[in-house]
């Protein structure tokens, strides 16, 4: 049901004072209360709601253009009916400017309400369904839970009503949402973030959530949690605090939040939010509670990596209309495991090596929360080893098998470099022609130094570029240097080059990657964009502990896009270390440094003089010649490197967002070993 109509002044003010003040302390972790309530007809009345119904701020700005506090205020209220199997929510907003059911605007182009539920609220993290309404126009978001099956599958919008009544500047919002009766009782609770949408004078939309965070779709934890009480429900206040058992260790962060789960109900839980002093207080109802920190690891480039140690909790009672005072929550940092040989036996590997290599995966996968990992092993230019580890997707505990595919993410920029190389052996590309003259850039042509980059520019990451446009503060395109004089890791560049080349044959850039690299060197299961096939095969990503949607692009990206895994993109580097596809001095001109680059400073990083050739990364180590690439897309990370002089290499695909140092610590195994650099085959 939708109904949108012009209120009463009288009726307008009754619904600004419906929901009385919100409880001190309730909104301190993002907790709601719902009470029961009957019989409510969804058509934006209020009245029925009961005027002891407590009221919660949407007042987090999450994105968008900043909003006068005077133009703009939001709240939203919590029901629920368990005979009807129905939760409700009603939103209320004043806004100055109010826009909706304007002709040629759609849902996402004008003022509006999205709600974000977590009926299951598994705390692993199950799916969210978003529900949109504005005005005359409502319906379900872009499913963005696929890592849940319940929810990847149920392309049908579940069933919801929704009625929207607004008068001058208050509108009101009421939904109501069936849910499985189970998930309706009393005692447990649900998870749940309200976001407005406020488009005012401007084109772009201001946006603002109950939570930190707007996108709930995306991970479950960014909704808060809902308490469903009974006439029953008492409540009682729990205070604490979160501290390091070395007053001398120091995280980048402590954790932010922490769990809270009822003792006699496990389905009755909340996250936390923690004070920067590492204290919190929270209003929970009655009993006993475990609260725990849940897995984290705390990196930056100045730090080690510090890594907690096991799942420490604590237990406490909350009594009615009292402050309890909960037990100090002390983490420890795990020490990092030392299992590294002396020296690395990646160049005379040997089945002897395998249970140390697959007990070295086992426990550095565990310390750094890598979920799920492919390695491939390459000597003499032969495969000879390939392994898999752990799960696709933490949720569904799905394993990784020999078919799952991985994000390659910036490895994708080498094997369009092999596909650029062989249009300049052809004289279908100049590397050192301006780029301009073959294909326009208009957002960066107000700056006259773009007229010099050349596609060599570009491929020794020379050209002035940003990595992305959108990292720099002003959203937008720039040149940083005189192209060619210093070095600036450029994605854009590597995208710009991709549309040269794709003007210059006439084809799709994806016709290209397969005609001038897959086919010629025979590579199989690779992927660069979203497709039937590789949605049957394609891992998730994580963040710790919580799988993340596997949702390949749509469109090909040179820079980022391909999809592979590291049995099959073994073969790729096997043909580089037979030379195949390319003339010799090609490959030497592509794998010869022509910039430095910055030394690492990862814990497991050696001390070797890096930079780029034409596309390709290179190091001087004390092995001789090292080229390939990394490639970090967030929740993926993985490493493809060679070492020339042994025709020896490794490639590694994870899915977890610190599996950069699980892949910089299997380097260190394989090669380097205990020591600082070098050591000699056995």
């Amino acid at each position: 049901m939708v109904r949108c109509s012009l209120m009463p002044a009288c009726r307008a003010l009754a619904v600004a004072c419906c929901f009385p003040a919100m409880a001190a302390g309730l909104d301190s972790g993002k907790i709601a209360v719902a009470q029961i309530v009957p019989n409510i007809k969804i058509d934006g009345d209020l009245s029925e709601w009961p005027t002891s119904a407590v009221r919660w701020p949407v007042a987090h700005h999450v994105d968008g253009p900043p909003v006068p506090a005077e133009d703009f205020h939001a709240r939203f209220g919590v029901a629920y009916d368990p005979d009807a199997s129905l939760l409700f929510v009603a939103v209320q907003v004043r806004d100055e400017h109010h826009r909706v059911d304007e002709p040629g605007r759609d849902l996402s182009d004008q003022d509006g309400c999205l709600i974000y539920l977590n009926s299951k609220h598994d705390p692993r993290g199950s799916g969210v369904i978003g529900y949109v309404a504005s005005g005359e126009g409502s319906g379900v978001t872009k499913t963005r839970s696929s890592w849940d099956p319940e929810v990847a599958t149920k392309l049908v919008t579940p069933p919801f009503e929704h009625a929207v009544e607004h008068h001058g500047s208050q509108t009101t919002y009421e939904f109501s949402f069936d849910v499985p009766a189970e998930r309706l009782r009393s005692g447990r609770t649900l998870g749940l973030e309200v976001t407005v949408i406020d488009l005012d004078q401007g084109s772009e939309a201001t946006w603002w959530s109950w939570g930190p965070m707007h996108g709930a779709s995306l991970r479950a934890g960014r909704c808060g949690d809902v308490f469903l009480a009974d006439s029953q429900t008492r409540f009682g206040v729990v205070e604490g605090r979160r501290q390091w058992s070395e007053a001398t260790l120091h995280a980048p962060d402590g954790p932010r939040r922490l769990r809270i789960q009822s003792l006699e109900d496990p389905e009755c839980w909340f996250f936390t939010r923690l004070k920067d002093d590492g204290s919190f207080r929270v209003e929970v109802p009655v009993g006993p509670y475990e609260i725990a920190c849940p897995p984290r690891i705390w990196q930056d480039d100045d730090r080690p990596t510090v890594v907690l140690a096991g799942a420490p909790s604590v237990r406490c009672e909350a009594l009615p209309d009292k402050t309890t005072q909960a037990p100090t929550l002390t983490l420890e940092a795990e020490p990092l495991p030392d299992r590294f040989p002396e020296p690395g036996f990646l160049f005379d590997y040997g089945p002897e090596d395998t249970p140390r290599l697959e007990a070295f995966v086992e426990e550095y996968q565990r310390y750094y929360r890598v979920p799920g990992l492919c390695i491939a092993l390459i000597q003499d230019a032969q495969l000879v080893y390939h392994g898999t580890f752990g799960v696709q997707n933490l949720y569904t505990q799905e394993p990784v098998d020999d078919t799952t595919i991985f994000e390659a993410a910036s490895i994708t920029k080498i094997v369009f470099a092999f596909a650029v190389h062989r249009m300049v052996e052809r004289g279908e590309l100049n590397l050192d022609q301006p780029l301009h003259e073959l294909l326009p850039f208009p957002e960066i042509a107000h700056d006259e130094r773009f007229e010099r980059i050349t596609a060599r520019h570009i491929l020794t990451h020379q050209s002035g570029f940003p990595n992305w446009r959108w990292q720099n503060p002003h959203g937008k395109m720039d040149i940083a240097f005189e192209p060619g004089t210093d070095f600036r890791y450029s994605g854009e560049g590597m995208e710009y080059l991709g549309r040269v080349i794709s003007k210059i044959a006439g084809k799709s850039i994806e016709q290209i990657l397969h005609e001038e690299t897959l086919d010629p060197l025979g590579l199989s299961n690779v992927y660069f964009r979203a497709s039937p096939a590789l949605s049957r095969v394609v891992s998730h990503g994580h963040s710790i502990d919580r799988s993340f949607n596997a949702d390949p692009p749509t469109e090909v990206g040179v820079a980022h896009s391909m999809h592979t895994n590291a049995k099959s993109l073994a073969d790729f580097m096997i043909a580089l270390m037979g030379r195949e596809g390319l003339d010799f001095d090609t490959y030497d001109a592509m794998l010869t440094k022509v910039v430095d680059t910055p030394p690492s400073t990862n814990e497991h990083a050696p001390d070797w003089t890096r930079g780029y050739g034409l596309g390709f990364a290179v190091a001087d180590s004390p092995h001789g010649l090292v080229y390939g690439h990394g490639g970090a897309n967030g929740d993926f990370h993985c490493l493809f490197e060679a070492y020339d002089d042994y025709d020896a290499g490794f490639l590694v695909f994870t899915n977890g967002e610190h599996g950069r140092s699980f892949c910089f610590a299997l380097r260190r195994f394989l090669v380097m070993g205990r020591g600082e650099g070098a050591s000699s085959p056995r």
